[in-house]
């Protein structure tokens, strides 16, 4: 069974997997954006309801992001050019219980991004439209920096920080 195929069928069981041959699946990594300045557009933003490790509710907002143009790579080695049209996610948690809180950084941060930032938030399939849905399609400028994961320093994530738009 190829990548194609398992794609083609969607479901498989157990049974299918174990008997499923490795070397006719393409290996993929996880890998993240090198830090850098780039101009990203977004692909998707919408609220997902989940949960926190402790099974805590927790309203998660995920922005899907593909960059555009890489201004300045600042790492090594790095072609600017060969970044074109990765992937970056953002995902904002909102505690129930702090829910102000989460939601006004959300919505500090949209304003950040060069969007209008008043009005209901949307973002919620089947809901009006609002300030979330204004995401796809949005270009603006971020810096990517790494910075050391709190549970194990040794590995390092890519965060996307934009400047707050001058008013």
């Amino acid at each position: 069974m190829s990548d194609n195929e398992l794609n083609e069928e969607m479901e498989f069981s157990l049974a299918d997997l174990a008997q499923l041959d490795a070397s006719e699946i393409a290996e993929v990594r996880f890998e993240s954006l090198p830090a850098g300045l780039y101009t990203f557009r977004g692909e998707s933003a919408a609220f997902e309801d989940g949960t926190n490790r402790d099974d805590e509710r927790r309203i998660i907002l995920v922005v899907k992001l593909e960059v555009v143009e890489c201004k300045k790579a600042l790492e090594r080695g790095v072609n600017p050019d060969e970044l074109i049209g990765k992937k970056h996610t953002e995902k904002f948690y909102v505690v129930p219980a702090k829910a102000a809180e989460g939601l006004g950084l959300i919505r500090a941060w949209i304003g950040d991004i060069g969007l209008p930032n008043e009005g209901p938030f949307g973002g919620v399939e089947g809901s009006e439209p609002g300030i979330i849905d204004g995401i796809p399609g949005h270009e603006f400028p971020g810096k990517i920096i790494k910075q050391a994961r709190k549970g194990d320093p040794s590995i390092k994530d890519a965060r996307l920080r934009v400047d707050p738009k001058k008013k």
